[in-house]
């Protein structure tokens, strides 16, 4: 038999849920009846679309948006939503294969739309069931989902629920401007063709110059907060990584539109290196990144952060005050993974032929798939590598991300969790640091805390400029940039090329080594004394390098 953990994924709710995490929260129905209940979707399709179905989930990745993977839809599927013993039955579903770069693991994610007139599963039509196969934990899009309902903002929300399909127990659990975004953007509603109030909005925002000139048609505050929450959680797979998922609802009670975003399951950590390694400069400790350094270069942040900053800081220290620490994460985290524990048990339990329940996708190596041990250990604090990157451990992730905002904006904090002296262990058997898994990337980088890593540019490294303005930046560290047929948006990121990683030369002598401090691979500045400029990285205090100047 196969069987599928899922995580139910559905936008914006508006019923009171008492939970100790969620309590006072607003959320759809159906999420109130799922909290630490597990709901099982019961979905029969024609045989013949199941032998496509599984066809079409033979994908070789990696992937990017799904391209290169057969899509798969069918109009005959029912359903039965069993939910604390209440049967709802459904005649008339569609279902589908979902997900995009996914499409590459061996539990595939599926989409579902009720078809019945007038009959919903507690006000929803539209269902999203993710495995969230990336992520070890399962957790990532479930916590994701409950800082957003606890902060308040409109958002989608998460739990989970169990899939059979045709009686198999399966066990899964754009940047915004006219120019890219006035066609490539897709409305959900499929009966609206009609783009001319869309594009008058984006050249809306082109034209602005400030929060006053949107304020009447955009939820600024709600821009701000998930890009605090990107921030946050060392989100790249978003607005400011690969500018994708999120949508925009225009709310029909403040008639203003809102920036959502979904699809958390890189999150809080999560394949990090893959996306920051081919930022510019050498620092490896991003739970203490800034957040000029993390947010991406966009009209709208620059607009709406970095020209007047005030309005998000005050953000991000709300965000981390009522969500984002560990004093209110780690019971929750705690609490999810009491509550799924046994399923994890299930889904990591081969069958008599050795076939995990619920992998129809099978290109994918055995020996990728996550272990029990991987869950166990990377939802607390030991960081792990998969197929593709590096994954930090969860509450790793989170503690020094809290230490990071407690120190440089002045947070009131629990001490239990600043002490220097709290203690958590870590997995060694399953455990891959930061620095182990650079070190596997490229042999010849010497990466450690004290001496930045250098190495020199391929011979086969392209020479051609790629800034706009045709001045290279790396040629003042002795490189040259990457060839101008990378797209743009990847641009920011770029310091790898033809495969191997290129750090800037920054052979300064470390002032700092002689107090007994390493020197800083960042250039962010959080004390000043009489000595030199101070910054904070690898939980330890370090000199700012004279080249930051």
């Amino acid at each position: 038999m196969f069987k599928l953990s899922i995580l139910l994924c559905l936008l914006v709710c508006y019923v009171t849920v008492t939970s100790s995490f969620l309590k006072n929260t607003h959320r759809a129905k159906l999420f109130e009846l799922t909290d630490n209940e597990m709901a099982v979707f019961r979905v029969t399709i024609p045989e013949e679309d199941l032998q496509l179905l599984k066809k079409a989930s033979q994908v070789k990745g990696p992937i990017h948006n799904g391209q290169g993977a057969e899509p798969f839809k069918t109009k005959d599927g029912s359903m039965i939503v069993e939910i604390k013993g209440n049967k709802n039955s459904f005649k008339n579903v569609t279902f589908s294969l979902g997900g995009s770069s996914s499409r590459a693991y061996g539990k595939q994610g599926y989409n579902i739309k009720i078809r019945d007139k007038k009959i919903d599963l507690y006000g929803r039509t539209q269902l999203k069931l993710r495995p969230d196969a990336r992520d070890a934990t399962h957790l990532r899009s479930k916590l994701a989902c409950d800082i957003h309902n606890k902060l308040g903002l409109p958002s989608i929300s998460a739990n989970y629920a169990l899939l059979y399909l045709n009686g198999e127990y399966m066990d899964p659990k754009n940047d915004l401007t006219v120019k890219n975004s006035a066609t490539n953007c897709e409305n959900e509603n499929e009966d609206v063709s009609d783009r001319t109030e869309w594009t008058e909005f984006l050249e809306k925002l082109d034209k602005a110059n400030g929060a006053e000139d949107i304020e009447g048609i955009f939820d600024v505050d709600q821009f701000l907060s998930e890009m605090a929450y990107e921030y946050l959680t060392g989100a790249w797979d978003h607005y400011n990584g690969l500018d994708h998922n999120f949508n925009l609802y225009k709310s029909p009670v403040d008639n203003k539109w809102k920036f959502i975003l979904n699809d958390f399951d890189s999150d809080i950590g999560q394949e990090i290196i893959s996306a920051v390694t081919y930022k510019e400069g050498v620092n490896t400790d991003y739970p203490n990144y800034s957040y000029q350094e993390w947010l991406a270069k966009h009209h709208l942040t620059d607009i709406l952060i970095s020209n007047n900053s005030t309005r998000f800081e005050n953000i991000l220290k709300k965000t981390v005050t009522e969500a984002f620490n560990p004093t209110v994460l780690f019971p929750r985290i705690d609490e999810l993974k009491d509550f799924i524990r046994p399923y994890i048990k299930l889904d990591k339990t081969p069958d008599e032929k050795g076939n995990l329940p619920g992998k129809i996708n099978l290109n994918v190596n055995p020996q990728d798939e996550y272990s029990f041990a991987h869950w166990e250990a990377n939802s607390e604090f030991t960081s792990i590598r998969n197929a593709k990157s590096l994954n930090y451990g969860l509450k790793y992730w989170i503690l020094m991300k809290y230490r990071y905002m407690c120190r440089s904006y002045n947070i009131p904090y629990d001490p239990y969790y600043t002490n220097e002296n709290y203690s958590f262990s870590t997995d060694k058997e399953v455990e891959t640091t930061v620095e182990d898994y650079i070190q596997s990337l490229n042999p010849s980088i010497n990466n450690n805390s004290a001496t930045p890593a250098t190495t020199a540019a391929s011979a086969t490294t392209p020479t051609t400029p790629a800034t706009s303005t045709g001045e290279c930046w790396a040629k003042r560290f002795g490189f040259d940039c990457c060839p101008p047929q990378y797209p743009k948006r990847f641009m920011r990121w770029m310091t790898m090329v033809n495969g191997d990683m290129i750090f800037p030369k920054m052979n300064e002598e470390c002032w700092s080594t002689v107090l007994g401090y390493p020197c800083c691979k960042a250039c962010h500045i959080i004390d000043s004394d009489s000595v030199g400029n101070w910054g904070y990285e690898n939980d330890q205090w370090c000199g700012i390098q004279p080249h930051c100047n």
